[in-house]
């Protein structure tokens, strides 16, 4: 009897230690559906904060989750990730602090990760020039070298508990639900930016015409987006399910299945639509559509601030853009123009579906 070869296990460890970027790990997940597609027999490990557990949490892609809470408690992990001899650590973070972390504490063959300045990536044996000239997600796809193209459309994993909890907060006969998602933009790494979110007063003027309409304002989000929501549903007429709070992250984004179509700022609930919903009409602000746009079928986006737009702000932060410029973003997108435009995506949707 020939004695069989064992096949070896390839070990993978991502890093990504933003304390939010709750968008950008839902940008991340095309990446972790390519490794183990290419390598089926690997294990695959993620280092998170705990703000980003619950989009990493049930993947079907990793094998395990590491989550740290502070610093302290990251440097502790990473020593015992040390133990463990990785093929390759993939780091997703830009900065300069990720990359010599873990150099330092990471024990892998090879280190893959962003250039955006040299002294940056000096640690790297690998990496790949970040100036935000495409989108987001197939950088992190870029990190593998593949031969091939992947998709890049998100995907996270809810349980079914979770359909099973948000199936009962709608009626059996569907309405058609418009969700307005007017939070976001309060990312905890760094703190509220109130410019990225069109007013609230428009999207209360919003409501209004879609009530009118005959349709039902859909709202969720997290504690930080009530008090928003609650201003929106006063205006409803009673024609709103108003969830902000109520439900779990995923679990909003099983709610956001039952709208006809989702009008968003730019945050990290507009990226997670695109896991349960075709039909996006993004309000864009500081990003654009090049780097962020949603990777579904039927994704729309409205960019009145274009001519504001600077890289740096997606490859440095947003705190590269003066304060004056700030207070612009958004100021010039009327109610008009968001209501012409979806209900441009309601007539092309209806048309499909005769």
């Amino acid at each position: 009897m020939n004695k069989q070869m064992q096949v070896k296990t390839l070990k993978y460890l991502t890093i990504f230690l933003s304390k939010g970027g709750l968008g950008e790990a839902i940008l991340q997940t095309p990446f972790y559906r390519a490794l183990k597609t290419d390598a089926p027999n690997s294990e695959i490990i993620a280092l998170i904060h705990k703000n980003n557990f619950k989009i990493l949490e049930s993947n079907l892609f990793i094998d395990k989750v590491i989550v740290y809470s502070n610093f302290s408690d990251l440097i502790k992990k990473m020593i015992l990730l040390h133990t463990i001899k990785f093929s390759t650590c993939f780091i997703f973070d830009k900065s300069w602090k990720s990359n010599y972390l873990a150099r330092l504490f990471i024990n892998a063959t090879k280190y893959y990760g962003f250039n955006r300045r040299f002294w940056e990536s000096i640690p790297l044996n690998f990496k790949i020039p970040y100036d935000a000239s495409k989108h987001e997600s197939a950088y992190y796809i870029d990190l593998l070298q593949c031969t091939h193209n992947h998709p890049l459309t998100p995907e996270v994993f809810p349980k079914e508990s979770d359909f099973e909890c948000v199936k009962k907060l709608f009626p059996e006969t569907r309405a058609n639900y418009i969700a307005l998602l007017a939070g976001g933009a309060n990312n905890p790494g760094v703190g509220d930016e109130s410019f990225r979110r069109w007013p609230v007063e428009k999207y209360c003027e919003l409501a209004k015409d879609f009530v009118k309409m005959k349709y039902k304002i859909l709202l969720v989000g997290g504690a930080s987006d009530i008090e928003l929501n609650t201003f929106i549903e006063a205006t409803c007429a009673g024609e709103c399910i108003n969830l902000t709070g109520r439900i779990s992250l995923l679990q909003s984004g099983i709610a956001l299945s039952y709208a006809s179509l989702i009008i968003t700022n730019d945050s990290g609930l507009m990226h997670l639509t695109a896991c349960f919903n075709q039909n996006i009409l993004c309000l864009l602000s500081t990003s654009s559509p090049v780097s962020i746009l949603l990777k579904v079928r039927n994704a729309h986006f409205i960019w009145v601030d274009k001519d504001l737009y600077n890289s740096n702000a997606r490859v440095f932060g947003t705190f590269t853009i003066p304060d004056d410029k700030k207070q612009l973003f958004l100021k010039r997108l009327t109610t008009k123009m968001v209501y012409n435009k979806a209900i441009e995506i309601l007539s092309e949707l209806n048309i499909q579906n005769r």
